[in-house]
């Protein structure tokens, strides 16, 4: 299948076109190529096909189709992601939720006679149309959060940058912005690092945040409870790597609380080895939050370094 523009098809046909000769011959080209049918051009708007129509050309047929459109132009063209020709979501949630978002496809059997003509058409499965997905995303909040980034972007020159609003009552998302932009309607312009959603598709560590999943996934677990306290030394060694505060301290009691309000290392260290070194991959699955049901938007796998780390017995 071969696509050409459009305006392939009226230079042809006006011998007074200064492109006649050429268009004709590249359209020659086309129709005659290996194949049942060449594509001259995909996606076209109802207003170009019905020009074309008007042609009235031998040879030239319609097919129906469906095209993306955007209300909201380029907002949130990371978050949301791109498709391909045939609608098949390529990254974002078009790709995420593509199972959702496409539905299934039907299945038709066409019988044709000896000369290649058609004889019979019976449908053997019906297609179903696929479900709406709805965002927690407010079109006013993102597209403040992608003005704010673009300021970023020429104050400051970064190679990238992000930014997430979410609702603290509800934990809700209201923007997922990242910089710079993205044209979804011109793929072929565009690197994977710009069609790449940084919220939640780059790899950045954790740091402290995840000193509360460590705690909740003590909690969960029994290993530890609201009320347990732990003396904790102003530092401590696990495998080659000695482990300190932010600050430097003495020796201290502190409760499960404390240890969270106060960020302390020491004591995100030793609740974890109480839980018997618990992968922070297996802890991050624990709730779900391994992006393994996310693909396009999370990383299907987070990276634990030193992969095969076990605490001193």
């Amino acid at each position: 299948m071969i696509a050409l523009d459009t305006n392939l098809l009226v230079y042809a046909h006006r011998e007074d076109s200064p492109h006649h000769a050429a268009a004709a011959a590249a359209l020659q080209s086309a129709i005659t190529a290996p194949g049942g049918f060449s594509y001259v051009q995909r996606k076209v708007d109802l207003a170009h096909s019905t020009k074309v129509e008007e042609l009235g050309l031998e040879g030239i047929g319609q097919h129906p189709d469906t095209i993306r459109t955007r209300p909201q132009g380029p907002l949130a063209g990371q978050l949301i992601g791109a498709v391909s020709e045939d609608g098949k979501g390529l990254t974002g949630l078009e790709l995420g939720e593509d199972s959702t978002l496409h539905g299934v496809d039907g299945e038709r059997q066409l019988v044709n006679d000896a000369l290649g003509d058609p004889i019979s058409l019976k449908t053997l499965t019906d297609a179903q149309d696929g479900a709406p997905v709805k965002l927690t995303i407010d079109a006013s909040v993102q597209a403040e959060a992608e003005k704010v980034l673009a300021e970023v972007g020429a104050t400051h020159d970064p190679v990238n940058a992000s930014a997430i609003v979410m609702d603290t009552r509800t934990s809700q998302v209201l923007a997922m912005a990242s910089w710079p932009p993205v044209d979804l309607d011109d793929l072929g312009s565009a690197t994977s690092d710009q069609l790449l959603n940084l919220g939640t598709g780059y790899n950045f560590e954790p740091g402290s945040t995840f000193k509360a999943f460590t705690v909740a996934s003590a909690l969960e677990s029994g290993t530890v409870s609201p009320t347990s306290t732990f003396t904790l030394p102003p530092t401590i060694q696990v495998a080659d790597r000695v482990i300190e505060e932010s600050h430097p301290r003495g020796t201290v009691t502190l409760g499960v609380g404390d240890i969270l309000a106060q960020s302390s290392n020491v004591g995100s260290v030793t609740i974890g080895l109480e839980m018997g070194g618990k992968s922070p991959a297996v802890v991050l699955a624990d709730a779900d939050l391994d992006g393994a049901n996310l693909k396009g938007v999370l990383y299907d796998k987070l990276t634990v370094w030193p992969p095969a780390f076990k605490p001193d017995s």
